[in-house]
C-alpha cells in the first residue's frame, strides 16, 4: 500500500515535472512568440513608418512642383495682358493683369510654406519671389510706357526686352525647380513602390502571428490613405481652380479677339497684316477689295502675291525702309490683282512696329480706282469742252463771213447772163464755200451750238424708215438686224440730226467690217439710275429711250477710245475720213441733254448707244415734213443783224424777192420802229444780238406789240448762255434758217414763216 503510495507520488512529482516542463516550454513559447509578434509589429511599424515618410516626400515633391507650375503661369498670364495692352491699348488687358498679378503673392506663399523645412529649396523660392517682383515691375512699367505715349516703340521695345529676360530666368529657374521635384517625386514613388512590397510581406507575416498586429497596421494604413486622400483632394481642388483661371483667361481672350477683330471690320481701308513675311491678318474690306470671301483665300500669301509685278521693287524697298527707320512709309499709288484678275488702283500706307517677338508690318490699301476714272473722264471732259468752245467761236465767225461770200455770189450769178464759164466759177465757188459750210456745221455739232429744231419722234418708226436707205448705202456684205421694243417712249429731238446721227454710227460700222459682217440696231426703253449717274459724270437720272447700233468689226484699242469724240480725230488715211462723224453725234447728242457710250474691244466689234430723254409733252404734234410754200408778193420785213456786212446781203437778197425792208442792228431799235405804229408783216432777226436781249426775247416783245406778225429766226450757231430748253422752245415756237444760207433757202423760209402765222391765227 504504501509502495503504491510512493509510486503514485512519484508520477504524479513526475507528472509535475513534466507538467512544470511543458509549461516552461508553454511560457517561453508564448514569450517566443510574443517577442516575434512584437518583432513582427516593431519590423511593420517601422516598414510602415518608411512608407509614409516616403509617400509624403513624394506628395511634398508633387506640391512644390505644382505650386511652381502655377506661379510661371499666372506670371505668363500678366506677360500676356502686358504685351496685348501694348498692341491694342484695350483696357480687358489692363484687368487681366491685375487678375494675374493679385493672385501671384498667395501661389508664392503657398509654395514658400511648403518648403519651409528645406533650406536649399527656400532659397529657390525666396530667388523666384524676388524674380517674379521684377517681372511684375517690367510689366507695370511696360503698361505706363504704352499709357503715357503709345508712340514710343524704342522705350517699349526696351522694356519689353527686359521683361523678356526676366522671364527666361523665371522660367530656367521654375525648370530647375521643376525638374528637381519631379526627379524626387520619381525616386520617392519609387522607394513607396518597393516600401509598400515589404510593408505587404511583414502584414502577411503579422496576419499568420496575429490579427491584433494586422488590425494595428490596417488602422495606421487607413489613416495614412485618409491623409494622401485629404492631401490628393487639396491638391485637385487646386487643379480645378486653376483649369477654371485657364478657362476665363481663354474667354477673355476669344472676347478681346472678337472685339479687336470687331474693330477692324468697321475700319473702311482693307488691312493687311504682315508677320515673317506672310500675312496673318486682314479685314473685311481686304476680303471685299480682293474679290475673296474667306480671309484664309489671303492668310499666308505674301505681298508680292497681292500686287502687280510692276510694284515688286518698289514693295522690296518700302520694306526696307521700313525695317531701317522703324517707322511708317509715305502713301503711293499701287495696283493690286483681284482674285478673278482685274486690277484695281489703290493708295498704300505702310508702318511697322515690334510685337515682342518680331517685326510686324501694316498696309492700309484704299480703292482709289472710281476717283481715278472719274479725273479721267473729267479731263476728257475740260478737253472736249475746250476743244468745242474753241469750234464753236471758230464756226459762229465763219459762218457770217459765209453768209456774205453765198449771198454775194447767189446775187452775182443772177446778174451774169448767160457767160457760161463765169457761171461755172461762180457754182464752183458756191460749191466750195458750201462745203465749208458743211464743215461749220459739224464744229457747232461737236461744240453743241447748232441750231435744233427739236419735234417728238417714233424712234421705231425712224429706224426703221432709216435701215432701208442703209441696206443701200452700206453694201450686200453687211447684214443689219433690227431689235426694236414695244411700247417704246416717243422722243424730243431734231429729227434731221437724229437721222444723220444714226447713219453716221452706221457708216463707221462698215468701215470696222471691211470683210463684211454683221450690224445690229436695237431701241429700248431704260431708266439711268442715281449709281449710274454716279460713275458716269455726264447722265443725270431719269427716264431715256436709247438708240443702240453694235457692230462685229475689229474694234478699238483703249487709246483710241479716249479720243474717239475729238474732232478731227481718226484712224483712217488721208482723204478717207475727216474724223468729224462720231464728234457730230456726241455733240448732237449732249446738247440734246442726252447721254451716250461707246464700248469697244480689239477684235470683239463696238457698240454705241444712244440715250435720248424720253418726251414729257405728249401733246406736240409728231414730226413731219415742212410744207415747201412758195410766198408771192410784197411783204414788209423788219431786219435785226448786228453784222453790218450780213445784214447789208440780208436786206438786198430781199429786196430782190420784192420785199419792203427796214433794218437796224439794235433789238431796242426795232421795238421802236414796232410802236411807232408801222405795220411789220415780218420779223427777220438774229438769235444772238448785242444789248443784253436774244432774238427769241426780240420775237416775244415784237408779237405783244404787234400779234400777226411772223417771225423767222436765224443764227450760225446757238450761244451757251441759251438753255436747252429753251433753244427747244425756240424751234417749237417760230421757223429757224441756219447760217450761212442761199437766197432760195431765205425765199422758202419765209414763205413757212408766213404760212405757219397764218394757220396759228386761224386755230385761234
Amino acid at each position: 500500500m504504501a509502495d503504491m503510495s510512493k509510486t503514485a507520488g512519484s508520477l504524479a512529482l513526475q507528472a509535475g515535472k513534466a507538467g512544470g516542463g511543458r509549461g516552461v516550454w508553454l511560457h517561453a513559447g508564448l514569450w517566443a512568440a510574443l517577442i516575434l509578434v512584437w518583432g513582427l509589429g516593431a519590423l511593420t511599424y517601422f516598414s510602415l513608418q518608411s512608407s509614409i515618410r516616403t509617400n509624403e516626400a513624394a506628395i511634398y515633391a508633387r506640391d512644390v512642383r505644382s505650386g511652381a507650375s502655377v506661379v510661371l503661369s499666372l506670371l505668363k498670364d500678366a506677360e500676356t495682358a502686358a504685351r496685348g495692352y501694348v498692341i491694342t491699348g484695350s483696357d480687358a488687358y489692363l484687368r487681366a493683369f491685375a487678375e494675374a498679378r493679385s493672385q501671384i503673392p498667395d501661389a508664392l506663399e503657398y509654395v514658400t510654406t511648403l518648403v519651409a523645412g528645406d533650406a536649399k529649396q527656400s532659397r529657390t523660392i525666396a530667388e523666384l519671389g524676388a524674380l517674379t517682383a521684377q517681372k511684375l515691375a517690367a510689366g507695370e512699367a511696360v503698361i505706363a510706357l504704352r499709357r503715357q505715349s503709345p508712340e514710343t516703340t524704342v522705350q517699349l521695345a526696351a522694356a519689353l526686352d527686359t521683361g523678356q529676360r526676366i522671364m527666361n530666368e523665371i522660367r530656367t529657374l521654375v525648370a530647375t525647380l521643376v525638374a528637381q521635384e519631379t526627379r524626387t517625386f520619381e525616386q520617392q514613388r519609387a522607394a513607396t513602390a518597393k516600401g509598400t512590397g515589404l510593408t505587404t510581406l511583414v502584414i502577411l507575416l503579422s496576419t499568420v502571428t496575429g490579427s491584433g498586429v494586422i488590425a494595428g497596421i490596417f488602422y495606421a494604413m487607413t489613416r495614412e490613405t485618409r491623409r494622401r486622400r485629404a492631401a490628393e483632394s487639396r491638391v485637385a481642388d487646386m487643379v480645378g481652380r486653376l483649369e477654371e483661371q485657364v478657362a476665363e483667361r481663354t474667354r477673355d481672350l476669344e472676347r478681346s479677339r472678337g472685339f479687336l477683330q470687331t474693330v477692324l471690320d468697321s475700319v473702311q481701308d482693307a488691312l493687311l497684316v504682315n508677320k515673317d513675311g506672310r500675312i496673318v491678318l486682314t479685314n473685311r474690306a481686304g476680303l471685299k477689295l480682293f474679290g475673296v470671301d474667306k480671309p484664309e483665300a489671303l492668310l499666308g500669301r505674301t505681298f508680292f502675291d497681292l500686287f502687280h509685278s510692276d510694284y515688286h521693287d518698289i514693295i522690296r524697298e518700302r520694306v526696307s525702309i521700313m525695317l531701317d527707320r522703324k517707322g511708317t512709309v509715305p502713301t503711293i499709288e499701287e495696283k493690286i490683282v483681284r482674285a478673278d484678275g482685274r486690277l484695281l488702283d489703290v493708295e498704300a500706307t505702310s508702318s511697322r512696329f515690334f510685337d515682342g517677338q518680331g517685326d510686324v508690318l501694316v498696309a492700309l490699301l484704299h480703292d482709289i480706282s472710281e476717283r481715278k476714272r472719274t479725273e479721267a473722264t473729267l479731263r476728257q471732259a475740260q478737253r472736249m469742252e475746250a476743244v468745242g468752245q474753241l469750234s464753236g467761236g471758230l464756226a459762229h465767225d465763219f459762218n457770217n463771213l459765209l453768209v456774205v461770200i453765198i449771198g454775194n455770189l447767189d446775187l452775182l450769178q443772177e446778174r451774169l447772163g448767160d457767160d457760161r464759164d463765169s457761171h461755172e466759177l461762180i457754182e464752183a465757188m458756191l460749191q466750195a464755200a458750201w462745203r465749208g459750210a458743211d464743215l461749220t456745221g459739224q464744229l457747232l455739232a461737236f461744240a453743241r451750238r447748232q441750231i435744233l429744231q427739236p419735234k417728238l419722234i417714233d424712234l421705231n418708226a425712224m429706224v426703221k424708215a432709216t435701215s432701208g436707205l442703209l441696206k443701200r448705202t452700206l453694201g450686200e456684205h453687211i447684214t443689219i438686224e433690227l431689235r426694236q421694243a414695244d411700247d417704246l417712249w416717243p422722243v424730243m429731238a431734231d429729227p434731221a440730226l437724229l437721222e444723220s446721227a444714226l447713219t453716221n454710227l452706221a457708216i463707221n460700222a462698215r468701215d470696222a467690217m471691211t470683210e463684211g459682217g454683221r450690224l445690229l440696231i436695237e431701241t429700248a426703253n431704260r431708266v439711268l439710275e442715281g449709281n449710274y449717274a454716279e460713275l458716269h459724270r455726264d447722265a443725270m437720272p431719269g427716264d431715256y429711250v436709247m438708240l443702240s447700233v453694235s457692230d462685229s468689226g475689229i474694234g478699238m484699242s483703249p487709246e483710241v477710245l479716249s479720243r474717239v469724240f475729238e474732232p478731227f480725230f481718226t484712224t483712217k488715211s488721208n482723204g478717207k475720213g475727216s474724223g468729224l462723224g462720231l464728234s457730230m453725234v456726241y455733240g448732237f447728242v449732249r446738247q440734246s441733254q442726252g447721254h451716250i457710250q461707246i464700248y469697244s474691244e480689239p477684235d470683239q466689234g463696238t457698240t454705241v448707244r444712244l440715250y435720248l430723254p424720253r418726251a414729257g409733252d405728249l401733246s406736240i404734234p409728231m414730226a413731219e415734213e415742212e410744207p415747201d410754200a412758195g410766198f408771192k408778193g410784197s411783204l414788209d420785213i423788219l431786219v435785226v443783224e448786228d453784222r453790218a456786212d450780213v445784214r447789208a446781203v440780208v436786206c438786198r437778197q430781199l429786196r430782190e424777192l420784192g420785199h419792203r425792208v427796214t433794218d437796224t442792228s439794235e433789238p431796242q431799235e426795232a421795238l421802236r420802229v414796232l410802236r411807232d405804229g408801222r405795220t411789220v408783216d415780218l420779223l427777220f432777226t438774229d438769235i444772238v444780238l448785242p444789248g443784253g436781249m436774244d432774238g427769241d426775247e426780240l420775237a416775244r416783245r415784237a408779237e405783244m406789240l404787234q400779234p400777226a406778225i411772223a417771225v423767222l429766226l436765224t443764227s450760225g450757231f446757238a450761244d451757251a448762255t441759251l438753255r436747252h430748253d429753251r433753244l427747244a422752245g425756240i424751234g417749237q415756237r417760230y421757223t429757224l434758217l441756219s447760217k450761212p444760207y442761199r437766197k432760195r433757202d431765205l425765199a422758202r423760209r419765209i414763205a413757212q414763216a408766213v404760212l405757219r402765222r397764218e394757220i396759228g391765227t386761224a386755230a385761234k
